[in-house]
């Protein structure tokens, strides 16, 4: 007589075998998930409850800090306006910051060029090709957006005229500040300017400070035309992050 088990036992072995370690497998997953959880910040949602914090503007929705600046610019009778235009305000500021242009001109905000000084390699987004956008060249209007200057629709953009350059970008603190594209795009991109409100020039001149997270996250947390769409590691959560998404950012 074969000592053989039947086949309908032997098979009936391996599923049970098969569904302990399954369930042994959830329990721990379960067990590490709910530790995590009561270690971290309960209150965030990861995904949706952290973006509550910035509106459509992309404004910070918290307390203003006390400012920076060493000047408080609304008092000034060179900014107190009207202006109806950025590069009326360009002016305004160049009267008093008199060497800045020419200084922000070798920035590679303003150049998006940069050639490395080891390598001789001619590097910069005006002639670069990623593995997201591809390239600036032939789209400047969009791309522009980010641009620290103003009018780049083309790559026959004036570099040297430092009345283009855009000061309220990495300076106005309302945070209700916006650029719209310089050429027409597909008209699908223009979901993303509708509705938004009239900017007043004469306030935002009066707002500039010294450079915040705000101002670099309008352009770096949106790069690519949406939050959060061309760098994986950069949102509008860094704003104003929790400990539970960036210790170090995170003023809690």
């Amino acid at each position: 007589m074969s000592n053989k088990n039947p086949p309908a036992f032997t098979r009936r072995v391996y599923i049970f075998n098969f569904l302990s370690l399954t369930i042994s497998i959830l329990i721990l997953a379960f067990s590490w998930a709910a530790t995590a959880l009561a270690t971290s910040d309960s209150k965030i949602e990861m995904g949706i409850s952290e973006y509550k914090k910035t509106d459509g503007n992309h404004a910070i929705i918290r307390p203003k800090r006390e400012r920076k600046s060493t000047t408080d610019h609304s008092k000034l009778k060179e900014l107190q306006g009207p202006f109806f235009s950025g590069p009326e305000v360009t002016k305004a500021c160049l009267e008093c910051h008199n060497t800045a242009g020419h200084q922000f001109m070798k920035n590679k905000h303003w150049t998006w060029d940069y050639k490395h000084p080891k390598t001789g390699q001619h590097l910069g987004k005006s002639v670069l090709i990623n593995n997201f956008c591809t390239n600036a060249r032939g789209n400047e209007g969009m791309c522009a957006q980010c641009h620290a200057g103003y009018g780049m629709d083309s790559s026959d953009f004036d570099f040297t005229n430092q009345g283009n350059i855009d000061c309220l970008v990495c300076h106005e603190s309302t945070g209700t500040y916006y650029k719209t594209p310089t050429s027409k795009g597909n008209k699908a991109c223009s979901i993303m300017f509708e509705g938004k409100p009239a900017i007043d020039w004469t306030k935002i001149a009066q707002s500039v400070d010294m450079p915040s997270r705000s101002n670099c996250g309008k352009c770096h947390f949106y790069g690519g035309g949406g939050d959060n769409v061309k760098h994986g590691d950069l949102s509008s959560v860094l704003f104003d992050p929790p400990k539970a998404v960036d210790v170090h950012m995170s003023e809690a």
